[in-house]
């Protein structure tokens, strides 16, 4: 009897180290997340959230089982104890972590946002400088790649715009007719 439980105590060790694991990983990706405005990286931190969720509830029923089966006392009492109290703290590491995550998801996506109406603005202000001295079938040439990357949300090419000043200033003056 005591052999068993011995391998469960040993179970309920092995299993909040792993627990702990998991919350130093989603922690860490989270401040990667952040650090470089990866999205995919924080969509991660929320997935796993949900595998923290789940080892608290298994080493909690694991944790209530021993202690209704086996009646520990004294060491072995305080030990799953601590285990219950342990579980709840790093559940809300995971929740904290994957709370970060989202801000961080929310965070790009209004910087893509805020990026399109940059563009949106740039390319009107163009517009209104160069459609008067070109032809409409240079006007739509010009003004297409624009109208589809905007539809198709392609942010690179929306982003590679505006960092690349002189692109801009070069497209402005391939289509002024002097």
């Amino acid at each position: 009897m005591r052999n068993r439980f011995d391998r469960q105590m040993e179970s309920l060790n092995s299993q909040l180290t792993h627990m702990g694991e998991l919350c130093e990983v989603a922690i860490s990706r989270a401040a990667m997340a952040l650090r470089n405005g990866d999205s995919n990286q924080a969509m991660n931190v929320v997935e796993a959230d949900q595998e923290i969720d789940h080892m608290e509830k298994d080493i909690e029923r694991l944790c209530l089982r021993l202690l209704l089966q086996q009646q520990p006392v004294a060491r072995d009492l305080r030990q799953i104890s601590a285990a219950l109290k342990m579980i709840t703290d790093m559940e809300r590491i995971g929740d904290q972590a994957s709370d970060i995550a989202e801000i961080i998801i929310s965070m790009i996506t209004v910087i893509q946002i805020i990026n399109i109406l940059k563009f949106l603005s740039l390319s009107f202000c163009i517009t209104i400088i160069i459609y008067p001295s070109i032809s409409p079938s240079s006007y739509i040439a010009f003004t297409y790649p624009f109208i589809e990357a905007l539809s198709t949300l392609n942010t690179s090419f929306l982003n590679s715009i505006l960092e690349d000043k002189d692109s801009v200033f070069n497209l402005i003056l391939l289509y002024i007719k002097f």
